[in-house]
């Protein structure tokens, strides 16, 4: 088991980096450790001091590193990837119990997304692939 979460953890932290996207996490970051001020009656204000998530305060901890904005957005949809991959297989190593299937569902979400959302569905959307 520890080997499915690895593998597949670092299969998506890869293609979350390779797939990276400005983060809004990174945004709220800024906020929140001072180096952007809003108003706060501003809506945007008030999201970013009163939602909380962990991925936010990565973000956080990375700027205070003094990591720049591009990185740590690559950072953060590399550990997003990671952690949807990482859900994929071990979901479904809980319903079939084969290594292979489970290492290879994250990647089949992921690249056939983008070539079979046709219609009214409701697409399960990884990495920014939408």
């Amino acid at each position: 088991m520890l080997n499915l979460v690895l593998l597949s953890s670092g299969a998506g932290f890869i293609l979350g980096w390779l797939q990276a996207q400005w983060q809004w996490s990174v945004e709220i970051a800024q906020v929140l450790n001072g180096s952007v001020s809003y108003p706060l009656e501003n809506a945007f204000c008030h999201i970013a001091y009163k939602g909380w998530n962990i991925f936010n305060q990565i973000a956080v901890g990375l700027l205070e590193l003094g990591i720049n904005e591009k990185l740590a957005s690559m950072i953060i949809s590399g550990l997003c990837g990671a952690l949807a991959f990482c859900a994929c297989a071990v979901f479904t190593y809980a319903l079939c119990a084969d290594l292979f299937f489970s290492l290879a569902s994250g990647a089949v979400v992921f690249f056939i997304h983008g070539n079979y959302t046709h219609g009214a569905n409701y697409a399960l959307g990884l990495l920014g692939t939408d």
